[in-house]
């Protein structure tokens, strides 16, 4: 199942709008779509346009530090990359414990810890997920300009 259809299902897809600040916004990869809170890259098509391929530089670079820091919370606790077998109110406070104890180890110069793990398949194409709207692609839109004007 794609991280768009989970992401659907979930209560943040239902409660977004008024769970995430006015000016933020989470940035996916090219499997979501483009709604007011959650930016995705302009596909990449043949004729993208040089402002366009600018923006995907940026918002590519953002998900980067933030996939980043999941694959190394990943490969310092290992229970993170297999399927979760505890009961699901309990698994936030289980993500919550090893972001504690990550920076903790962070804090204490303990940087030993295996590969990180990394990545996400940018390539996936879920049908099922929800549709852009125009907003999102709106909002989208005035990032890449204020981007450009870097």
């Amino acid at each position: 199942m794609h991280d768009s259809r989970v992401l659907r299902n979930s209560s943040l897809f239902a409660k977004a709008n008024s769970l995430i600040l006015k000016d933020h916004v989470i940035l996916g990869d090219q499997g979501y779509p483009c709604l007011n809170w959650l930016i995705p890259p302009f596909r990449d098509l043949p004729d993208l346009q040089p402002l366009q391929k600018r923006f995907n530089a940026y918002q590519r670079r953002g998900r980067i530090v933030v996939e980043t820091a999941f694959g190394a919370l990943k490969g310092r606790w290992r229970i993170l990359l297999d399927t979760v077998t505890m009961k699901t109110e309990t698994v936030p406070t289980m993500v919550h414990a090893c972001c504690i104890l990550h920076n903790f180890c962070f804090s204490q110069k303990d940087v030993n810890f295996p590969e990180e793990y990394a990545g996400d398949d940018e390539t996936s194409d879920d049908q099922d997920s929800c549709r852009e709207t125009s907003s999102g692609s709106e909002r989208r839109d005035r990032l890449m300009l204020s981007i450009g004007r870097l």
